[in-house]
């Protein structure tokens, strides 16, 4: 994704407390904002040139945010200033077979399991310069009938967005380092994960 946006001239900014709708009625106003990530009901974040996410913040809290915020990115994500780094990124995978999953995987890009023949290609793609849909992506999963979510990686962010959002009969586990790691492996040996 380097090169995509010159350094220091992209960011992401953390919105709480407006609905999706919300922000795209604000940031229709601005050319180069864009949503980023549907991470919740009223989480959002937007990828954009600097100088915009800067203007647009007042007029997401004049709008009623809670919160808008710039994240310490070095520039935006999931976005179409990245249209350059998915297209290269399409010459890379274009020799790559993919197979058929044994199970459902879920599309950022289309916040829903892969169908069936899906292009891979395109979809991964798409992650790079399309929102990501989070917020679907669990939506789906839980209409689908997941009852465990295991995150794994640092931080436990996207466990306790989950916590907000599902009922005590669906089982989150944060993955984050080798002790956490072998107390998952034992609560799944025993049955209790």
């Amino acid at each position: 994704m380097d090169g995509a946006v010159p350094p220091g001239t992209g960011g992401m900014l953390s919105v709480v407390g407006l609905t999706l709708e919300q922000v795209e009625v604000v940031i229709a106003a601005f050319d180069n904002v864009f949503i980023a990530n549907h991470l919740s009901e009223t989480q959002i974040t937007l990828g954009g040139l600097l100088g915009e996410l800067e203007a647009a913040k007042p007029a997401l809290e004049a709008a009623g945010a809670r919160m808008a915020v710039m994240l310490a990115m070095k520039g935006p994500s999931h976005c179409p200033l990245l249209n350059q780094a998915a297209e290269r990124f399409a010459g890379e995978l274009a020799g790559e077979i993919f197979g058929e999953p044994c199970g459902a995987v879920y599309s950022n890009a289309l916040g829903a399991p892969y169908p069936k023949n899906a292009d891979y290609r395109a979809l991964l793609c798409a992650q790079m310069n399309m929102r990501v849909r989070w917020h679907d992506c669990v939506e789906s999963m839980l209409a689908g009938g997941v009852t465990r979510f295991v995150e794994i990686g640092s931080g436990g962010v996207l466990t306790k967005m989950l916590k907000r959002r599902v009922g005590k009969e669906i089982s989150l586990f944060s993955v984050q380092d080798e002790a956490s790691m072998e107390a998952f492996l034992r609560a799944e040996k025993e049955g209790s994960a």
